[in-house]
């Protein structure tokens, strides 16, 4: 007797190849979309999951991005594949001393020229080259469901490294219904917040978003910082300054931080809280290439800009802290930043060092005012 070899598995969405045993198949039973739907459930990876989720391997191209998705990219699936050619990854980038990473900038910048969207792909990138491969996706993305298409509303940029790939499956949690848009948004704003660090404009988009969708669900109810901290995982403190920012509404604030002019919620956080004559002269300085601190802020609020500006330093460091431009590599300062805080070991300054953007300068000359003054005022500098 001839052994049988054992069967391959078909890839998701592929028809049951015809054969001579389905000669006695009644064939209008295998037509319609019942039949479709059927073939590809019967081809899921299920695993021992909750009963609204489980993970699964699905075919890229089954999968949709969410555009509601308030990350804000501009690159997407179809631009990639249409233009995979040039903008397939190097063998160098796989290589941990490969030097590929300006040569593949210039090749983007020919494709997108020097644009966001351009940005987005090289990010991207390099997330593909750190991952190498499907197999090494530690987080599954997550989808919900709808007949035969998969729609993404977290892990997209994972989603988009797939695809400058070239694989052909992923790693997916599916859920079986499909989430209400306060729990999607809720878990948009997690995977993002977790995963990437995000800009001030994409944070504060994300809340807002956060907050026009609970709004719907409790028309009747008021937002409280308690509430707000709850919903996007962050302390009541760090809580009251972003709700009094995403709350402002401010044209001027808002197009500022999309533009990343402003980069730093505290310099956000203190421009609220000026009247709108004061809010709007600063946020044209910043606008004109100005770098404003908080310290400068609170200064215009008790009307003294000409002194701060004129006013002599009472510490070398503290000046070269106000400094700071925006070509300085801020990293080397918020090393040591990081590193004094660290081994102050206080929660107070801790608390106030974390709301600082320490990757912008702005930010920077505002964490490093803090420490120093935080050390003269405790008396470190005198020991």
């Amino acid at each position: 007797m001839m052994n049988t070899p054992a069967k391959k598995r078909k890839a998701l969405g592929a028809r049951k190849p015809i054969t001579n045993e389905s000669q006695n198949v009644d064939h209008t039973l295998e037509q319609g979309t019942n039949k479709w739907l059927k073939g590809i459930s019967a081809q899921f990876d299920d695993t021992e999951a909750p009963e609204e989720v489980n993970v699964q391997f699905i075919p890229l191209h089954l999968i949709y991005t969410d555009p509601s998705n308030p990350r804000d990219l501009e690159i997407g699936k179809d631009e990639i594949q249409a233009n995979i050619d040039r903008l397939r990854l190097p063998e160098d980038a796989f290589r941990e001393d490969g030097e590929w990473f300006e040569a593949y900038c210039d090749r983007v910048k020919n494709v997108f020229g020097d644009t966001k969207k351009t940005q987005d792909l090289l990010s991207i990138a390099r997330f593909s080259a750190d991952l190498k491969g499907p197999e090494n996706l530690i987080n599954p993305v997550s989808v919900w469901r709808e007949e035969t298409s998969f729609y993404l509303f977290a892990g997209e940029r994972r989603f988009l490294a797939h695809v400058l790939l070239e694989t052909q499956h992923i790693a997916t949690r599916v859920w079986k219904t499909k989430p209400s848009s306060l729990d999607k948004t809720i878990l948009q704003w997690q995977e993002n917040h977790s995963r990437e660090n995000l800009t001030l404009w994409e944070i504060i988009r994300n809340m807002d978003q956060i907050l026009e969708e609970w709004g719907k669900v409790y028309p009747s109810s008021k937002m409280t910082v308690r509430k707000f901290a709850q919903l996007v995982s962050v302390k009541r403190s760090q809580a009251a300054v972003y709700l009094k920012v995403v709350l402002s509404n401010d044209k001027g604030l808002l197009d500022s931080m999309k533009a990343g002019d402003i980069k730093a919620i505290e310099v956000a956080h203190e421009l609220v809280c000026l009247n709108g004559r004061d809010r709007k002269e600063f946020i044209g300085r910043i606008q004109s290439g100005e770098i404003v601190t908080k310290e400068m802020i609170v200064a215009g609020k008790k009307g003294q800009v000409g002194k701060v500006q004129s006013k002599k330093p009472s510490s070398p460091v503290k000046q070269v802290a106000l400094k700071l431009n925006k070509k300085a590599n801020p990293q080397p300062v918020a090393f040591i930043v990081n590193t004094v805080v660290e081994k102050l070991n206080q929660s107070d300054l801790t608390e106030r060092i974390k709301l600082c953007d320490l990757e912008d300068p702005s930010g920077l000359s505002t964490a490093l005012t803090e420490l120093l003054e935080y050390i003269d005022k405790e008396g470190f500098s005198d020991k």
